[in-house]
């Protein structure tokens, strides 16, 4: 027997309040599982789910900082997380990479500083659809693992791997999570 385990993981991304959050955590609440159960709720919910959580699932950030602390207004540190029992962080999220801008490089030092601070993450990684279309799938996501495997093998922790496969012109996306 292989001793990797499943990951299941649900992203709020920006919705919920704490009525409709209260309905999901009542069903988590019903979960018998041997795998790894993570959900993660916009940043203001974080304790909030977390308090609320009565099984063994567990609450991811959605997104931290490369640093511990200082003036960066809106982010929130792997410290914060640490210090509200939240173990797991996702970093790299297309979004994140799409709307904000943020570079591999940056996600790079994001990783590094999260699992120096003792975080699970859930990196992202993948292609969007039009660098599917054009046959560059492999070099996007080269591109974007060199910069968070050395981390990992620093540590000497398994990788998630996240492919995200975008259907139906990104308004859906399909997310393809492997332990290695």
């Amino acid at each position: 027997m292989s001793d990797r385990r499943f990951f299941v993981g649900g992203n709020f991304k920006m919705n919920g309040d704490k009525a409709s959050l209260d309905v999901i955590i009542n069903n988590l609440n019903t979960v018998d599982s041997p795998n790894d159960v993570v959900v993660a709720p916009p940043s203001p919910y974080l304790s909030y789910v977390a308090s609320k959580l009565t099984s063994n699932v567990k609450v991811s950030a959605q997104n931290c900082y490369k640093v511990a602390k200082g003036a960066y207004t809106g982010e929130i540190s792997p410290a914060m997380l640490c210090d509200l029992g939240i173990s797991w962080v996702i970093l790299g999220h297309s979004e994140r990479r799409h709307v904000f801008n943020e570079k591999d490089e940056l996600i790079g030092q994001k990783v590094k500083h999260a699992l120096q601070s003792g975080l699970n993450i859930i990196p992202c990684i993948g292609e969007k659809l039009d660098e599917r279309e054009a046959g560059v799938t492999e070099q996007i996501v080269f591109e974007q693992m060199k910069h968070i495997k050395g981390y990992y093998l620093q540590l000497q922790l398994p990788v998630l791997y996240a492919i995200v496969m975008y259907l139906m012109h990104s308004t859906t996306n399909l997310v393809l999570m492997c332990m290695f």
